[in-house]
Parts: structure tokens; C-alpha cells; sequence
């Protein structure tokens, strides 16, 4: 029954996403981040139904839709070079066929990205975007939470490692809170509030440290936002104890373990830190290719018999698969998205504007905290939902200026109508009174 549902749903709705594309960016980003298709048991978990969905709205998006096909932004330009940099990358590693498929992968990631603040081009429609991103992962916020299991594994595709699917769960928890101070229905409010909690717990469940860090960083930066930060504060020990309380016994003697380092995971870390440092020292430029630092491994461990593993960290990753160059783009890329979210606030407050705009940026900076501090600790620099979210805020940056540009243009405005009201009151000759002799 749900493959029906799924199938009917994804083919059946196929020309819309053709003939509105934004609507097939929607399906693209429910399917990339609530993994619906892997809630299947049939058919439907088989078939690359992104990859149809993608077809089809990229085929519409420069067919039928009617706005800039490409919007001029450093971040844009740098996703590029990015990409163009791991595609040498790819063509100079030890074995270049490891990487083809998931460079195709990446590249559509990529497209995706800069395609979404064309698409993304009201309010509106930015409003369903960040409900679709919030959603999809809040489903498994929820669920995982109620079921009160140890999560050995994601829902699949990107979020399959645990690890990872506790990453997607904390850069979630900023659009949940600040989707909740926006919407103005109280039950909307009520239902995304809930959700923080209860995707806390879920990320307790997956029992990654990384992830329990980064959700520590992302609650001290909601807490140092909000404008009543000392009642949270006043709170704290109290959410603490019932989290610990709630938690399996388990997840807290791991966390135990993080200050120690002498656990056999803490050390492999350590150990492919620095192997990934010898491997850019030997290829600075390109690295020893894309996907390839697991084949690569033995070359440069300190015992060149020991197995191939991970690189444990986005940047160790980037940097000894594809060389320093790719590590500066990508790093200056989450910089200038950093900053801009930032400015769009200060603006916001200043300008006095409407409230969402200063709800959205947040989002993305608290966002961004997230994903620096889990990536520490994951092989995610090619994590589809960062590019996303530099994208969406390209959208709300475009949205804003042009708030901000309205609420200008109207002081102005008005300061010009009090200047000729001052000016005819001042140059307006006074009655004299006459006096009869």
C-alpha cells in the first residue's frame, strides 16, 4: 500500500514538477531529507526516485521557468569552483572510477543548490521551503524519540551512518525553534516547540558523541539569541537532569569517553587525522582523489599494514582527498553564508523590519554552528542539506534587500512630505491684525 501511495504520488504528480518546477523542489527536498521512499517495503525503496524527481524539475526549471536562471553570488561562484576543483580531483586520484558516481552525486547537490533562490523567490514560497526542511527530518525527530530505541542506523541515502543522521537532527533543531517564534498559528507554534525536545532525544539515541556536542553548541546559540536567554539559563539544570534522567545509561557512560580519547574510536581519529595530514603534505594540490582516502590509507598510515578507514573529519576529508585549495573554497563558502546571515539580522533590527526575516537568518546561523561543529567528527563535506541551506540563504538574502530597500524608500518618503509640510508652514506669511484709527 505505501509503495502505491509513494509511486502514484512521485508519477503522478511528474508534470507539475515539469510545468512548476519550484513544486518539484519541494518533492526533491522531501525525498533527499525524509527519505519517504525508504519507508517502503516494496518497489518504491529501489527505484532512484530522486533522481526522476531531479529530471524532471531541472528539465522545467530551464524550460518553463521564468526568472533568472543563474543568480551572480560569491557563494554560487564557490560551490563551483568547489565542484570543478573535486572534478580534478577525480581525474588525478590513485583510482579515479571510486569517485565518478558520487561526483555525478555531488554535482547534482550543487545544481540543486544554486537552482533554489531562483526558485525560491517570496515569502511565501520561503515559508514552504523551510516547513518542507523541518518536516522532513522533524517526521524522525518525532518518531525516534516516541519509539525510545537505540538508533543503530538512519533512515538511508546521506542519513544511512548514525552519525550522520544525528548531524541532519541538530542543524534541524534551528528551523524547528525559529519556525516556531514565526508561524502565527498557536497549533503550529505548539507542534514545533514539541518537536525540539523530542528530536533532542533522538539524538541521544544515536549515540554519537559529535552529535551530542554540536547539539550543545546549537542550544547555547539559541539560548545566547533569545531575548529572555536568562530564564533559559535558569532552566538549564533542570532540562539537563531530565535529559540524563530520560537517556539510556548507555549513551552517558559514552559520553563519558569524550574527554578521555582513549577509547579505540577516539584513537582511530586521532590516527587518520593524522594520515590525512601526511596525505596533503605529499599532494597539496589535488590530494590523492576523491573517495579514494579509505584506498589511499595504508600508503601513509604509521603502519602501513593497518586497515583502510574513514577521515573522521569534513575537513581532514576535503583537504587530503582534493587537495588545500578545495578546503578554502569550501570553508570561505560557509564563512561568507555565516556572515551574511548575520548581517541580514543586524539590518533587520535596525531597520526595524518584519520579524521573519530576522527569524530566517537565525536559522541559518545557529544552522551553520551545527554543521562546523558535527563535521569535526564526520565525513560530511559533501552533506547535501549545507549546500541547501547556503542556497536558502542566498533566497532569504535577495528577499530581505529587498524588504529593507521598501522600508527605506518609505522613510524617505515620509521625511521628504515633513520637509515640504515644515517648508510651506515656515514660508506661509502671517496674518497681521488691522487696526482702524
Amino acid at each position: 500500500m505505501r509503495d502505491i501511495l509513494i509511486l502514484g504520488w512521485i508519477f503522478g504528480t511528474l508534470p507539475l514538477m515539469f510545468v512548476r518546477p519550484f513544486y518539484g523542489l519541494i518533492c526533491f527536498t522531501i525525498l533527499a531529507y525524509n527519505r519517504t521512499q525508504d519507508l517502503s517495503w516494496g518497489i518504491a525503496g529501489t527505484l532512484p526516485l530522486s533522481e526522476v524527481v531531479a529530471l524532471a524539475m531541472i528539465a522545467g526549471y530551464f524550460l518553463n521557468h521564468r526568472g533568472p536562471k543563474f543568480i551572480s553570488d560569491r557563494r554560487h561562484w564557490l560551490m563551483i569552483l568547489l565542484a570543478l576543483w573535486i572534478g580534478l580531483s577525480v581525474f588525478f586520484a590513485f583510482v579515479p572510477a571510486l569517485g565518478y558516481r558520487k561526483f555525478s552525486e555531488f554535482l547534482k547537490i550543487i545544481l540543486v543548490a544554486i537552482m533554489t533562490p531562483s526558485l525560491v523567490n517570496s515569502r511565501e514560497r520561503l515559508r514552504v521551503m523551510m516547513w518542507a526542511v523541518a518536516l522532513s527530518f522533524g517526521f524522525y525527530g518525532v518518531k525516534n524519540a516516541l519509539l525510545h530505541e537505540t538508533i543503530l542506523r538512519g533512515p538511508g541515502g546521506l542519513l544511512a551512518d548514525n552519525n550522520d543522521f544525528s548531524s541532519a537532527m541538530v542543524m534541524n533543531l534551528p528551523f524547528l525553534m525559529y519556525l516556531g517564534h514565526t508561524e502565527e498559528k498557536r497549533l503550529y507554534r505548539i507542534g514545533f516547540y514539541l518537536a525540539v525536545p523530542l528530536t533532542a532525544l533522538t539524538i541521544a539515541f544515536t549515540e554519537s558523541r559529535g552529535g551530542f556536542l554540536a547539539m550543545c553548541v546549537v542550544f547555547m546559540a539559541l539560548t545566547a539569541k533569545s531575548k529572555r536567554w536568562y530564564l533559559a539559563v535558569m532552566a538549564a539544570p533542570v532540562v539537563a537532569a531530565v535529559f540524563f534522567a530520560v537517556v539510556p545509561q548507555k549513551y552517558i557512560e559514552r559520553l563519558k569517553t569524550i574527554k578521555e580519547h582513549k577509547d579505540a574510536s577516539s584513537q582511530g581519529r586521532l590516527k587518520a587525522w593524522a594520515t590525512a595530514t601526511r596525505m596533503t603534505e605529499a599532494h597539496p594540490w589535488f590530494g590523492v582523489g576523491y573517495r579514494n582516502f579509505v584506498y589511499a590509507y595504508p600508503r601513509y598510515a604509521e603502519n602501513s599494514l593497518e586497515r583502510g578507514r574513514v577521515a573522521h573529519n569534513s575537513y581532514f576529508q576535503l583537504m587530503a582527498e582534493s587537495g588545500i585549495p578545495a578546503l578554502f573554497y569550501f570553508l570561505f563558502m560557509i564563512f561568507l553564508n555565516w556572515k551574511n546571515a548575520r548581517w541580514i539580522q543586524k539590518e533587520a533590527r535596525f531597520l526595524n523590519a518584519k520579524s521573519w526575516i530576522r527569524n530566517y537568518a537565525a536559522v541559518i546561523e545557529v544552522t551553520t554552528y551545527g554543521y562546523v561543529v558535527a563535521a569535526t567528527f564526520l565525513n560530511r563535506a559533501h552533506f547535501d542539506l549545507l549546500y541547501h541551506v547556503v542556497g536558502i540563504t542566498v533566497a532569504v538574502d535577495r528577499l530581505a534587500r529587498a524588504e529593507f530597500a521598501a522600508i527605506r524608500e518609505e522613510r524617505e518618503r515620509r521625511t521628504e512630505t515633513q520637509e515640504v509640510e515644515t517648508t510651506v508652514a515656515v514660508d506661509r506669511p502671517s496674518a497681521e491684525p488691522v487696526f482702524s484709527t
